[in-house]
């Protein structure tokens, strides 16, 4: 998700970093680590506004935005697998196509590797939303994994078993890690416990890159609007890059977050039609 459809927030509730200054502690990343790589990883998902399409288009890749308020970076956000998406705004019923989402299905062999990569996503923990399974000290770069798509992957696979659960957001009763390492043992009730009180981006691995990711070199397939998609000069930019277009049906007076599980099954069919599922 582009840095300005982040979450907007005046005053952050948890460090990002620690207080004392030391560097990130890196008990979490090591667990993850160790843990076996799985046989396929999934897509990487950048959600963005139909509006930012057309910058995206003109450009021929994927930028910043804005400086993020959560890191004080200018970063560009991908989920790893879901299209997590619900929107920074609660639009109501609307028929402006600038307004509906398109999600970008990135290529997770061939992209840049991420400046940071986090379990979760950093705005909803940052925001406070995970407290009650934290130590009240624990900044977010604790949680922080070693920045290749890979880690994502790791995690994924330990936590939910296989693709599918992961994509249904029911992870393994059974995931253990050691009681000693404090941030996986947080991160454990995070996705056993927390999951009735967060959506799933509370369980979904959030990737952070500092370079622009090419379209032509790294984005495999985008999603958007059906009426976007049939527009003559929307369809022959997003072919002129070698892009695979689906669309959703815009419901005219609708709200664009209610497209959000119709974009979700349209991805999953994506990663299939790939072999990454």
């Amino acid at each position: 998700m582009s840095a300005a459809e982040k979450i907007e927030t005046t005053h952050l509730a948890r460090d990002v970093r620690a207080k004392s200054g030391r560097p990130p502690r890196v008990n979490f990343s090591q667990f993850v680590g160790s843990l076996p790589e799985p046989k396929n990883l999934l897509g990487l998902i950048h959600i963005t506004s139909s509006y930012t399409l057309r910058d995206i288009l003109d450009v021929g890749y994927i930028e910043a935005q804005s400086r993020c308020p959560v890191l004080n970076e200018s970063v560009i956000y991908a989920f790893y697998g879901r299209a997590a998406f619900r929107g920074k705004s609660d639009f109501g019923p609307t028929n402006l196509a600038c307004l509906f989402p398109t999600v970008l299905v990135i290529d997770p062999y061939s992209v840049p590797l991420p400046k940071y990569i986090f379990a979760f996503d950093s705005g909803a923990f940052v925001d406070g939303k995970m407290d009650r399974f934290l130590h009240p000290y624990m900044p977010l770069f604790d949680f922080l994994l070693a920045p290749e798509p890979v880690s994502a992957g790791r995690l994924v696979n330990a936590v939910f078993g296989t693709n599918d659960a992961f994509l249904r957001n029911s992870p393994n009763p059974g995931f253990q890690v050691p009681p000693s390492n404090f941030e996986a043992d947080c991160y454990r009730h995070i996705v056993l416990e927390g999951i009735e009180d967060l959506d799933d981006r509370g369980t979904t691995p959030e990737l952070v890159f500092a370079e622009r990711i090419e379209l032509r070199r790294s984005v495999k397939a985008v999603v958007l609007p059906d009426v976007l998609a049939k527009d003559l000069e929307v369809h022959r930019s997003l072919q002129s890059y070698g892009l695979d277009i689906y669309d959703y049906p815009l419901v005219s007076y609708s709200r664009p977050v209610e497209s959000h599980f119709t974009v979700r099954q349209i991805v999953e069919s994506i990663y299939k039609r790939y072999g990454w599922l």
